[in-house]
C-alpha cells in the first residue's frame, strides 16, 4: 500500500511538472508580436485585404484582352437541324436535297469547337470606373487594417502590463493576509493571557477577514487580467502561460510594432 502512496505522489509531481513546462512564458514584445499574428478579429481584417486585392486584380484582368475556348456536342433527328448541321459544315450535296431524306435525315451529330479572342475596345467608362471603385476599397481597408493593428498592439501591452499589475497585487493581498494572520495570532495569544481586551481581538479577527475578502477580490483581478490578455494575444482561455519578470527602464511606445 505504501508503494502505491508513493507512486501516486510521484506521478502526480511528474504531471505537475509537465503542466508548468508546457506554460509558454512571454514577454512584453512576444506578448504583442504573438497578437499582431494571432489575434482573431485583426486576421479577420487582413482577410479583407487580402480580399480586396484580389478584387482590384479582377478588374484590372477586365480591361485586358481575352482567349476563350468552348467545345460543344449536339445530336438530333430533326429535319431541320439535321439540314442546318450540313449546311453549316458545308457539307450539303445534291442528294440532300431529296424529299425522303429530308423529311427522315437520321440521327445527326453535330461537335463544334470555338477559340474567340476579345478585347474590350468600349465600355462606356464601366471598366474604369470598376478599376477605380476596386482601388479605393482596398486602399479603405489597408487602412482599416493598419489601425486595427495599432488597436491591437495597444489592447496587448495595456492587457501585458495589467496582468503585470495584478500579479504584483496579489502578491502584496498574500504578503497583507500573512500580516492579519500573524497579528490575529499574537492578539489572540494575548487576550487568553488577559494583557489585552477582547475588542482588541475582535478587531484583529475582523481585520484578518477583510483582508481575504481583498485578497479574493485580487485573485479574481488577476484571472480576469490574464484572460483579457489570451483574447488580445488569439489564445485559448484554457492555454497556459506566463509572463516573464517584469524590466525596469523607459517603456517603449506601441507605435514600434507597426508594420512590423
Amino acid at each position: 500500500m505504501s508503494y502505491r502512496i508513493t507512486r501516486t505522489a510521484t506521478l502526480g509531481f511528474m504531471l505537475g511538472f509537465s503542466a508548468i513546462g508546457l506554460a509558454e512564458t512571454f514577454d512584453r514584445d512576444q506578448a504583442v508580436h504573438h497578437a499582431l499574428a494571432h489575434n482573431p478579429d485583426l486576421l479577420a481584417i487582413r482577410e479583407q485585404v487580402t480580399a480586396a486585392g484580389g478584387r482590384t486584380q479582377v478588374a484590372e484582368g477586365a480591361r485586358l484582352p481575352s482567349l476563350g475556348l468552348s467545345y460543344s456536342a449536339q445530336s438530333s433527328n430533326n429535319p431541320l437541324a439535321a439540314f442546318a448541321s450540313k449546311l453549316n459544315r458545308r457539307r450539303v450535296t445534291t442528294p440532300d436535297f431529296d424529299p425522303a431524306r429530308l423529311n427522315h435525315p437520321g440521327t445527326i451529330d453535330l461537335h463544334a469547337t470555338q477559340l474567340a479572342l476579345r478585347l474590350p475596345v468600349y465600355a462606356g467608362g464601366r471598366l474604369s470606373a470598376t478599376l477605380q471603385s476596386a482601388e479605393e476599397l482596398e486602399k479603405n481597408v489597408k487602412l482599416q487594417y493598419e489601425r486595427a493593428r495599432e488597436i491591437t498592439a495597444f489592447q496587448a501591452l495595456r492587457a501585458y502590463l495589467n496582468l503585470h499589475a495584478a500579479q504584483e497585487g496579489l502578491a502584496i493581498a498574500d504578503d497583507a493576509v500573512k500580516a492579519a494572520q500573524e497579528h490575529a495570532r499574537t492578539t489572540a495569544q494575548l487576550a487568553r493571557a488577559g494583557r489585552i481586551v477582547v475588542s482588541d481581538q475582535l478587531t484583529a479577527e475582523v481585520n484578518l477577514a477583510a483582508v481575504q475578502s481583498q485578497r479574493e477580490q485580487a485573485a479574481t483581478r488577476l484571472e480576469s487580467a490574464r484572460n483579457q490578455l489570451k483574447l488580445a494575444m488569439g489564445l485559448p482561455l484554457d492555454s497556459e502561460m506566463t509572463l516573464a519578470p517584469a524590466g525596469f527602464g523607459v517603456a517603449r511606445r506601441h507605435e514600434k510594432y507597426r508594420g512590423s
